[in-house]
């Protein structure tokens, strides 16, 4: 199979669509979390790159709204085992 190569944007949004997709034919949550997470931390990196500074608000909309530990704690959880091992 041939491998193109794509830029970090089209990486998030085929994780998105990907995600999006699976939690509509109700497929593994833990999966689609992972998805979305990926594709968020593209994403959120990316901008911190291009508009320095502007984070910031989004940082503060994501704590104040839902909560950055809400949001983070299903991906934190699988990729960390080193962590909490027996879990």
């Amino acid at each position: 199979m041939e491998q193109k190569e794509i830029t970090k944007i089209e990486a998030a949004q085929r994780q998105l669509d990907t995600a999006i997709e699976m939690f509509f034919e109700d497929q593994d949550n833990l999966a689609v979390q992972t998805l979305v997470y990926a594709a968020y931390k593209i994403l959120f990196d990316l901008h911190k790159i291009k508009s320095p500074g502007e984070n910031k608000k989004f940082d503060e909309l994501l704590h104040n709204s839902i909560g950055i530990s809400k949001f983070t704690h299903a991906p934190n959880w699988l990729k960390h085992a080193n962590n909490d091992s027996q879990s």
